[in-house]
């Protein structure tokens, strides 16, 4: 069991920013979204019964309502005053933490709102004008964690046996009352969720967006603060406060997964689909099938955590999956690319990918790029972003681009042009050089590009806006003024690097003769082209060679760029981030096109 308790969360940063506490309502509402028709009065009993603890009680400051009514016309609704508003921020929350206005109602003793006034019921204010029923404001309120919806399938089965009593006002008012057996294990349950509750609201901040692919920056929070913290945050510091342990995490997660496993409606097919498709479309699940996403969602973080504290050597890492024998972890919502084609070709839906970023060569293609994309954390799969190799920056790619960006045109829906295959996004990135020495020269490259692939489309059937949409699908990127080597590496770190490499290959052999000199006169300088990288390499000794012992130079180079903000310096990065940022601009959206000229042709969600 964790060794905090809900008001220690409020010691953490940032904490509550991307999942706030919901209200009493909120909580009612996204349950009946799950299936679970719960009232308010249902909702107090199992309060009352220590089922569904609410994550915090928030008095509200009485005495600056009532100031604030005594400046007001008469007959105002204390609702209006500011201070009668309870903002669920972790900012907020702390600061009514500090002012003694938030308490953890695992230590009161429950009682019914319509009881107790100046606790947890109405406070009715003074009204001279017969207003007085509209005079009224609760003196507190009950904020409930979003991870306690994980608790509703349990409250589902408790549901039935709530017992109805009519009071003499006409309210319905609600008791549970269990056997003592049952409610042992109610309290297990109980206990268990709490825990939970708060070990997975220290990791949502840093990461529920990897899950979901959304961040939420509400109340004060700001973007670049936000990213500083997920930048900085320490799993193994989290575990430890929270007084875990690595096998907990997996425990919990499995329970999770085993959970998700048994209440999930859907057929495995239709799992497996559900679990590919965008996370916003997880939230249009209703019923049993969204309980068991919350359920998965949940156990994807704490397995990720638990593959970062691996990676850091505080853990095992985790063990291959048996290839027969069902395990939990085979729902995991993280899909195994090679799995997804089969997926999505049974269903009728596209296995292309978002872009392909096509490189120059070996260098680029086999040991640099797809090193920077895994250390930016950017997807590359054949769904996502596919690399391409050109062999050499002289070759051209047209080909390659007028075939996997061809667009496939679908139905005609009044002056929409449906495309039954989500456009590919095309990058090509190489060094500034033949025909794509200058700006002008990459510019008027592209454009052939453009035509290549509206080409591959009769022309009777090319829709007016159809050119502007593939214009805005293709790139051109350099390293800048320099070969990729050259621009990313100092003369000297280029000689030692030949040094090492050469060693590597004949240990027994003199130091290949080689100098910053040398390296200098392959650098490209007011119209002068260099010589070739090649030129001073050791006979045996490649640029794959060459890269294999520069990547360490530069996997710091960009760690300490990404922690400084200053990302966009180092070209290599700026493409890789570049693809990113096209990639998700189509990622598993169907586009579509206005065959009017005045409407915006665009992807649909």
């Amino acid at each position: 069991m964790s060794l905090r308790r809900p008001l220690d969360l409020l010691d953490r940063d940032l904490i509550f920013s991307q999942l706030e506490p919901l209200y009493a309502e909120d909580f009612i509402r996204q349950a009946k979204q799950r299936g679970v028709a719960l009232g308010q009065g249902e909702l107090e009993a199992f309060r009352i019964a220590r089922v569904v603890q609410p994550l915090y009680r928030v008095a509200r400051d009485i005495r600056t309502v009532g100031t604030y009514l005594r400046d007001q016309p008469a007959g105002t609704p204390p609702s209006e005053a500011p201070a009668a508003k309870i903002i669920t921020t972790g900012h907020d929350l702390c600061s009514d933490r500090d002012a003694g206005r938030v308490l953890d109602p695992r230590s009161e003793e429950p009682k019914r709102q319509r009881h107790y006034r100046s606790t947890y019921g109405f406070y009715p204010f003074a009204a001279i004008d017969g207003t007085r029923a509209l005079r009224t404001i609760q003196s507190s309120e009950f904020l409930y964690s979003p991870h306690q919806l994980l608790l509703l399938p349990l409250v589902r089965h408790l549901l039935p046996v709530l017992r109805r009593r009519r009071m003499r006002d006409g309210d319905i008012q609600f008791t549970l009352s269990l056997p003592d057996v049952t409610r042992a294990y109610v309290a297990l349950r109980v206990a268990a969720n709490d825990d939970l509750m708060v070990g997975l609201s220290v990791f949502d901040t840093a990461y529920r967006w990897r899950v979901t692919g959304q961040a939420h920056f509400q109340g004060s929070i700001r973007e670049d603060e936000w990213e500083a913290y997920v930048r900085v945050f320490d799993p193994a510091e989290a575990l430890d406060w929270l007084g875990w342990t690595p096998e907990r995490l997996l425990s919990l997660a499995d329970g999770l997964l085993t959970d998700a496993h048994r209440i999930d409606p859907l057929a495995d097919e239709w799992q497996e689909l559900v679990r590919l498709a965008t996370p916003r479309m997880w939230e249009k699940l209703r019923g049993d099938a969204l309980i068991t996403m919350d359920h998965r969602i949940a156990a994807e973080m704490l397995l990720q955590v638990y593959e970062d504290l691996a990676q850091q050597g505080r853990a095992v890492a985790l063990p291959a999956l048996p290839d027969l024998d069902w395990h939990p972890r085979h729902d995991r919502l993280r899909v195994e690319h090679q799995r997804l084609d089969g997926v999505l070709t049974r269903f009728g839906l596209s296995p292309h990918p978002a872009l392909v970023l096509v490189l120059e060569g070996e260098v680029e293609h086999d040991v640099m790029m797809p090193r920077v994309m895994d250390l930016l954390d950017v997807p590359r799969s054949h769904t996502t972003i596919q690399l391409a190799n050109l062999h050499g920056i002289s070759n051209d790619p047209g080909l390659l681009a007028s075939y996997v960006s061809m667009p496939l045109l679908g139905a005609a829906r009044g002056d929409v042009q449906l495309l039954d295959r989500p456009l590919t996004r095309f990058i090509v990135a190489g060094d500034a050089e033949g025909r794509y020495r200058q700006p002008e020269d990459r510019e008027h490259r592209r454009r052939e590009f453009v035509h290549q692939i509206m080409a591959t489309v009769p022309k009777d059937r090319q829709p007016t806006q159809l050119e502007n949409l593939i214009d805005g699908m293709v790139h051109i990127e350099s390293w800048g003024d320099q070969p990729f080597e050259l621009a990313h590496f100092t003369n000297a770190e280029i000689v030692d690097a030949i040094h090492r490499a050469h060693r590597t290959k004949h240990p027994d052999e003199a130091p290949h003769r080689v100098t910053e000199e040398d390296i200098e006169s392959c650098r490209p300088v007011r119209g002068r082209k260099g010589f070739n990288l090649r030129k001073y390499l050791p006979t045996d000794v490649t640029k794959v060679d060459l890269a294999e012992e520069l990547w360490p130079i530069l996997r710091t180079r960009i760690e300490v760029a990404r922690a400084n903000g200053t990302l966009a310096t180092i070209p290599v990065a700026r493409v890789a981030l570049k693809a990113w940022d096209e990639a998700q601009k189509g990622l598993r959206q169907r586009a579509f096109i206005r065959t009017q000229e005045s409407l915006p042709s665009g992807e649909e969600d």
